[in-house]
């Protein structure tokens, strides 16, 4: 059953499909210029021209709009969650894998940014991505958004803000408050002096 819920971001609606998951390699944010050949996201495009992207994540899909009319709001987010109930159940790349609670849905990486820790990353990089994946993400996860991060430069962390933080006026607050103070505790001040929006 899908369900969706507000965010942070007055603009954005978090959809999730209950007990169920999306098998991505990589979360992705979709627009109006890079669609990329993917019916369930194009027709989420069609159903309401004021959608401004889709982010897609292993366990959400967070959507923002341009604006949301009161008067037609429940209508597009109803018309939106049945359209991703019905794609759920009846399209052959997007279904229910057997015995298996989860999605198949291939997107292809587009971006070389990642939380994904690699050999190559240097110790501090390595502590820093483990934190976000392990006490950031499922923090601002549970209000459909997601923090990436993009590089670590003269003791200031670069992230990208992505689904609902993307655009959202407390992101600043999160990044300051949350991030920022979450590394420095578990980091040092020495070593982190700043979080900032790549």
């Amino acid at each position: 059953m899908v369900n969706y819920q507000s965010t942070p971001n007055n603009l954005a609606k978090l959809y999730f499909i209950e007990g169920q998951s999306f098998e991505l390699d990589n979360s992705e944010t979709f627009t109006q210029d890079n669609i990329k050949s993917n019916d369930f996201i194009e027709g989420l495009f069609i159903i309401c021209s004021e959608i401004q992207s889709i982010y897609l994540s292993s366990e959400f899909l967070t959507i923002t709009f341009n604006s949301l009319d009161s008067s037609n709001n429940i209508n597009i987010l109803e018309s939106i969650k049945n359209a991703i109930e019905i794609y759920c159940t009846n399209k052959g790349t997007f279904n229910f894998k057997k015995n298996k609670s989860s999605l198949n849905l291939k997107i292809e990486a587009a971006s070389p940014y990642t939380n994904s820790i690699l050999e190559t990353d240097s110790d501090i990089v390595k502590n820093i991505k483990n934190l976000i994946i392990e006490r950031i993400t499922p923090a601002v996860a549970m209000d459909g958004g997601e923090v990436v991060f993009a590089k670590y430069e003269n003791t200031i962390v670069y992230v990208i803000m992505k689904g609902a933080c993307n655009g959202c006026g407390s992101s600043t607050d999160t990044l300051k408050t949350g991030v920022l103070s979450m590394l420095k505790h578990f980091i040092g001040d020495d070593l982190i002096t700043d979080v900032v929006k790549f």
